[in-house]
């Protein structure tokens, strides 16, 4: 809190040539080593308060002090109107603002003047306060224990009014006056490096000394923001300590994995060097369902990491094809164009329809797809499949004659587009055929001449490729049949035709 207000103070609110302002002044007074007692019990003890509440500009902590003194109490319960007290405190109430500076020299020559009367003759305390009003160095010294009170006391009694740009002198003479730098601790080097204006310094120092990247990240993004770091003369040092220490914020949050989306704000703020790590970091972040797997896909595209977002959806996809969710798996492999395991997908799949005549994967996946989705040649043709396995199903369940014989129609009509429509591989012609065999003999479905003379070009062509060894696995029998069936189809398109 020390170290922000005072970059708060000296580069957010003012510029470095500006007179000492109100918020550095307030900043000045309340960020002390030692905070000053609320009450004493004797004279003795209230006396050094008050001097040095006087020396570090807390001028009315030091007025309520004063108002209990002994003296001061006695002089009120008398009436006397022009006690020490009562002209101490008018001297304090009359002092104008420090950026006044014909006002301030005046209120310094009445006070020298009120001082020269005698009024401290009393109270040899009294003649200490209007030292210190008056800025003399051996005072202020006397009532400082330490560089910084005496620094502080400085900025709000020198002479001359005190700009921003005298604060590195004021801090390194005080720090001399008060035993040299061998004392100052890891706070205090901080605190001098930035009142010097070295901000890279100090900020080094944080990072060394405080361990709390957080601080450090955010406080360098602040004075990056105000163009403070622009304005120094070594702008590309202080932009790699920027950049330093938002990786560094980045990284010390990977601890916690719920934390990942900020983790990826802030190191695609550092540079390559913190995109690069990002990326690393978002591949390797566990994915355990499809809600998690968009968000952390929907958020790498959001920031442009577009390769981590592929890799989120095939490792998805993975792990969806492991578990045996072939329609999910699918999706994430699009969302990929990961083609080569789609087809590898697509292979396994019609492996287990020409096996065990199985479809309910080509189901899940048609309807994760849709009956056109186009992904691959292979998955196409499964698709359609499929389609056409639910017509035949829709037909069967039909409980009237007229909408079974209706629904079978438009099942052959879904095969026979299939078988025509070029997508099916040559080694699937026949056993699509084959296993609709029945929709063909079907004496109350109709097929137009060029339908049946198409499927009979695609069966004869599958045999020449037989023959050549370019198709393998098709079994005589069954062109057989397929021949019987469509040669039983085309007399009764010949018929229906005349």
């Amino acid at each position: 809190d020390t170290v922000w207000g005072l970059c708060e103070s000296l580069f957010f609110a003012v510029g470095t040539k500006a007179v000492l302002n109100d918020s550095l002044a307030e900043w000045l007074r309340n960020h002390l080593d030692e905070i000053l007692p609320d009450s004493c019990q004797t004279d003795e003890e209230r006396w050094p308060i008050i001097l040095h509440a006087a020396c570090v500009g807390r001028l009315q902590e030091c007025i309520d002090l004063l108002a209990q003194t002994e003296e001061a109490v006695a002089a009120e319960r008398e009436g006397v109107e022009n006690s020490a007290f009562r002209i101490f405190s008018a001297c304090v109430d009359a002092r104008p603002h420090r950026s006044a500076e014909g006002d301030f020299a005046q209120w310094r020559s009445d006070v020298a003047q009120v001082r020269a009367q005698g009024t401290e003759n009393a109270n040899p305390f009294m003649g200490e306060l209007y030292a210190i009003l008056l800025g003399e160095d051996d005072a202020l010294r006397q009532s400082c224990s330490s560089w910084y009170e005496l620094f502080v006391a400085r900025c709000f009694h020198a002479p001359n009014v005190v700009c921003c740009d005298d604060l590195p002198t004021l801090a390194e003479q005080s720090v001399n006056d008060c035993g040299g730098w061998d004392g100052v601790s890891a706070m205090e080097q901080i605190l001098l490096a930035i009142l010097s204006g070295n901000i890279v310094k100090g900020i080094r120092y944080c990072m060394v000394s405080l361990g709390n990247w957080w601080f450090c990240a955010h406080l360098v993004d602040l004075l990056k923001e105000s163009g403070a770091l622009s304005r120094l003369p070594d702008e590309d040092i202080a932009v790699q300590l920027h950049e330093k220490c938002l990786l560094e914020y980045a990284q010390s949050l990977c601890a916690s994995r719920d934390l990942w989306p900020v983790v990826m704000r802030y190191g695609s703020a550092a540079g390559e060097a913190g995109r690069a790590f990002v990326a690393s970091y978002l591949n390797h972040i566990p994915v355990q369902t499809d809600r998690e797997a968009l968000k952390l896909v929907a958020a790498a595209r959001r920031e442009g990491f577009a390769d981590v977002a592929t890799s989120v959806c095939r490792v998805r996809g993975m792990q969806l094809l492991r578990a045996r969710q072939h329609a999910a798996a699918v999706t994430w492999l699009v969302r990929a164009g990961d083609s080569k395991r789609l087809a590898a997908l697509s292979q396994t799949l019609l492996r287990d329809y020409a096996l065990h005549g199985k479809t309910d994967d080509l189901a899940q996946i048609a309807r994760a797809l849709g009956p056109e989705f186009t992904v691959s040649g292979d998955l196409a043709f499964v698709s359609r499949l499929r389609a056409v396995h639910e017509a035949v199903g829709a037909a069967a369940a039909a409980n009237e004659q007229q909408e079974r014989v209706s629904l079978r129609q438009d099942a052959v009509r879904a095969m026979v587009d299939l078988v025509l429509s070029g997508i099916t591989p040559y080694r699937w012609v026949i056993r699509v055929l084959v296993d609709h065999v029945d929709l063909l003999d079907d004496a109350d479905l109709s097929l137009s001449t060029d339908e049946v003379y198409g499927l009979l070009d695609r069966v004869t062509y599958v045999e020449t490729l037989v023959g050549s060894g370019e198709v393998e696995g098709v079994s005589p029998s069954d062109v057989a049949m397929v021949h019987l069936a469509l040669s039983r189809g085309l007399a009764r398109a010949v018929v229906s035709h005349a």
